[in-house]
């Protein structure tokens, strides 16, 4: 009631502040209620300190503040800032969330991107817009995403909004002919995968999701070693992601979906990119906890099928030690052997043995950029994480979450086509 706005069964609460409201507004309107007796006083906004003093000496009841009658306020503003129009070549992009991935990963990969450049922010506060821009020499800021789209010199968006804003916004992206790179999940449900389906049939632009962990240089060397296997793979990835308040965003069904298709979906994205396979089936369960603050659907356990023989299982815990590695993964093939601990090591033994380390933890969001504009100025798509592929995945993540709430195998390749038919 007090966060959603989402009003009490009558039986429940009969008068809620909102109903009380609606009764005193609908007297009024009947004029059952005389208030104009209440008012001994209207003062403009400059004079509000000597109606209060006026209240406090007992000189009055009720005093009226009238406040200037502005024009509609201005959510876009262009900057001086800016380093200038798009040249001839250059990719104009507007990104559209300037939060803490975007400050961290996006815009300082973005301004390191030849042929891109960053033309306008939209956040959803002034400030925050506009100081991001002024700082990336962005030609405008503003709160408006509609605005933003329609600004001159847009021709891609980077959106990096909360969960449930996705969809709406990249379909706003895609009537106007821009190119999207989404960030994950893609949809929260199947009907919205099927609007996007449809909606970049109407309009083919060029549309990509943020799965970076295919991009990651532990990523690549893994699947050089499985390109020349001669069977399927067995696997097991685990995210040790430690636990969220319940109250968090994302843990709210509407906003933000849940931890599984919030942050999940990488990882089945990662199974197919790895495998070059299609998954086929699905089966999961989840934990059943006693204790109220534990979801249990974050700690779940899926495994895939794919149409090679391989079958790949993803263990996602919340409740387990922040000592442990927050993703590692076992990986089995004919011949091969492979541990992955958080993207910073990678051991292999078998026909051949090695390792490959690095001190510091990369995800491929810096590689990420630069794919997507190969995509976008060469038309490169050939590691793009394409609508087709990143669809897949989230319907993967889907019947994940069926799956363990049914405990029925899901057959994910006809369901999957039926839902796209």
């Amino acid at each position: 009631y007090e966060e959603g706005g989402v009003d009490y069964p009558l039986s429940y609460v009969r008068w809620t502040e909102g109903r009380n409201l609606g009764a005193v507004l609908d007297c009024l309107a009947r004029k059952e209620l005389q208030v104009d007796d209440l008012v001994t006083d209207e003062v403009d906004l400059d004079n509000a300190p000597e109606a209060y003093a006026r209240i406090l000496a007992g000189g009055g009841l009720g005093t009226v503040i009238r406040y200037p009658q502005n024009e509609d306020p201005t959510r876009t503003i262009q900057l001086a800032s800016s380093s200038g129009e798009t040249s001839s070549g250059e990719v104009g992009v507007l990104v559209v969330g300037a939060g803490y991935f975007a400050k961290t990963f996006h815009l300082p990969n973005l301004q390191a991107s030849s042929k891109m450049k960053l033309v306008g922010v939209v956040s959803g506060t002034g400030a925050n817009a506009r100081q991001v821009a002024e700082r990336y020499q962005a030609a405008f800021c503003s709160t408006d995403y509609e605005e933003g789209l329609s600004q001159p010199d847009v021709d891609a968006v980077i959106l990096a909004t909360r969960h449930d804003l996705h969809v709406p916004q990249a379909l706003a992206a895609i009537a106007k002919g821009k190119h999207v790179l989404m960030e994950k999940p893609l949809a929260l449900s199947g009907e919205d995968l099927k609007k996007l389906n449809e909606a970049l049939k109407a309009n083919p632009v060029r549309f990509a999701v943020g799965f970076n962990r295919r991009y990651a240089p532990m990523t690549v060397q893994l699947k050089s070693l499985l390109a020349n296997r001669q069977g399927p793979v067995q696997g097991v990835y685990r995210m040790n992601a430690g636990r969220l308040p319940r109250d968090h965003w994302v843990n709210d069904p509407v906003e933000g979906g849940g931890r599984i298709l919030g942050e999940a979906c990488h990882v089945f994205d990662w199974f197919t990119y790895l495998l070059d396979a299609q998954p086929q089936t699905m089966q999961s369960t989840m934990l059943r906890s006693a204790d109220v603050e534990v979801i249990d659907e974050d700690n779940l356990t899926a495994t895939v099928g794919y149409d090679d023989g391989s079958a790949m299982t993803l263990m996602y815990n919340t409740a387990g030690a922040k000592q442990y590695p927050k993703e590692s993964c076992d990986l089995f093939a004919p011949g091969l052997a492979a541990t992955l601990v958080d993207y910073k090591e990678l051991r292999w033994v078998g026909s051949s043995s090695g390792n490959k380390s690095s001190r510091v933890e990369d995800k491929g969001q810096g590689e990420e950029m630069k794919v997507w504009r190969e995509y976008l100025v060469n038309g490169n798509e050939a590691r793009v994480a394409t609508f087709p592929e990143a669809a897949i995945s989230t319907w993967v993540t889907l019947c994940a979450l069926e799956a363990a709430k049914t405990g029925e195998t899901i057959d994910i390749k006809r369901t999957f086509a039926s839902l796209m038919e």
